[in-house]
Order: C-alpha cells, then structure tokens, then sequence
C-alpha cells in the first residue's frame, strides 16, 4: 500500500527562538527543507538500500534472479537432462522449433522440468501474478514454464531492470515537489514514480504530508527505517541551521 510520512512543528518553536527566527515569517521555508530532506533520507532507506550505483546493481540482480525463478530457457532444460544422446536430440529439436518432440525427450530424460511445459513467452504475466507484497519471487517458486523464445524473455528482465528504483522514486517525486531531488541518484529521481505533497501552515498547527503513491511503498521500507530517515533529516537540518548561525556570528 501507499506510505505516508509527516513533518510537523514539533520542536521547531524552541528553536526558531534561540535562532531569533519568527514561526510566522521563516517557518514554512524551514519545513520544506526538512521534509524535502525527510524524503531523501526516506529514498535511501527503501529497498534496494542505499543510493549507490551498487545498490542499483543488487537491485538488478534481484529482478533477474526472480524472472529466471518463474521462467526457465531451453538451455536450462538442456542441462536438466543427464543422457547425452537424449540432450542431443533435445537440442535438436528445439532447433527446429519441432516442440511437441522437444516435450517428449523432456517427459521421459528430465529430471526437475520433466512436467514443466514448453509454450511462447507470455509477456511476464505469470511474473507479475507471482510477486508477493514486496514485489519479489520466492525462492521456493520453480518455473511455470520453459519458453520457446527466450530472446523476448531477455528483453523482458532488461525492460523491469530499467524499473528498479521505482519505489524509491515515488520519495524522489515528493522531494522534486518541495524543491528538488538533490541527494537522491539518477536512477531513481528519473522514474517519475506517483506520489503526493499536502502543505499545511496554520497559526496552531503546521505540517508537509508526503505520501509515496506507489502501490507497494509501505512494504520495501521497515517502520524502523521510515522513522530513522525522519530524525536522520530532522537532526541533519537542525545542525547544518546551528553552523550557519556560529558561522554569520564569526564573521
């Protein structure tokens, strides 16, 4: 489901006073710069953590590694196959696309995909009925079917490859709204992902209500990690504001 993040007031009165600030005048720039922060902190704690080219990489992986547990390839079911002159008469099969004599050798020399049928690639259909909540395929899940044309399969994981970072992106797509995406990587601020931005500034009360619209945003990130990306922003913001104070006093 969607995942909402607030920044309120909470402890801002005590120090806009030290800062001789005036919640009326300065309070408002202040939250954007705190939820926007809020939201690039929250970025980095989704899943796959960080915001490193590395943690795009093992995003990348993961999505490969949960097609080819859905989908196997002749070449896979090749090596499934002990008997050399059964493998060789698979392959030849499936050279000449001759699949019903393909399935047979299968049905009687294979071992794990002996009962796995052989049909076109259905889009990733069955990858997308598959997922669970946090967008992943168990590693208990075995192929549904070897595919006759493993060249649209390939263009498939390449395709959902250029998606990781997606669940992050909705985060970006909150920090674009309230000023910009610095902090948060190319591969994740350029997925464009939904999200929504409420600013709320009252005389009692103000808050920046982030939601990250993405249908499964609240199951890639931990509620311990949602709250340690709010008091990691709040506390970055609150101490850069202090040096820029002792900073103008020394000059």
């Amino acid at each position: 489901m969607p995942l909402r993040a607030k920044v309120n007031t909470s402890g801002a009165d005590e120090l806009f006073r030290r800062m001789g600030w005036t919640l009326k005048n300065s309070l408002p720039g202040f939250m954007r710069q705190e939820a926007r922060l809020v939201a690039v902190s929250l970025a980095t704690q989704t899943q796959p953590f960080g915001n490193t080219a590395t943690s795009k990489r093992i995003g990348e992986v993961a999505v490969s590694r949960d097609i080819y547990r859905v989908y196997a390839t002749p070449g896979k079911a090749f090596e499934d196959i002990q008997d050399r002159h059964a493998q060789s008469g698979f392959w030849k099969a499936v050279k000449a696309l001759a699949w019903d004599r393909a399935k047979k050798i299968l049905n009687k020399s294979a071992s794990a995909f002996k009962l796995t049928p052989i049909d076109n690639f259905d889009g990733g259909a069955a990858h997308r009925q598959l997922r669970n909540k946090q967008g992943r395929i168990p590693p208990s899940q075995k192929p549904v079917m070897i595919v006759r044309n493993p060249s649209t399969l390939k263009t498939y994981i390449e395709t959902e490859k250029g998606k990781v970072g997606f669940g992050k992106g909705g985060w970006a797509s909150c920090a674009r709204a309230l000023g910009g995406t610095r902090g948060i990587p190319g591969w994740v601020s350029r997925q464009n992902a939904p999200a929504r931005v409420i600013e709320d500034y009252g005389t009692d009360i103000s808050k920046v209500t982030m939601t990250n619209m993405v249908p499964y945003a609240s199951e890639i990130i931990s509620q311990a990690g949602k709250q340690d990306a709010i008091f990691i922003a709040r506390d970055r913001l609150r101490k850069s504001v202090r040096i820029a104070l002792r900073n103008s006093r020394t000059r």
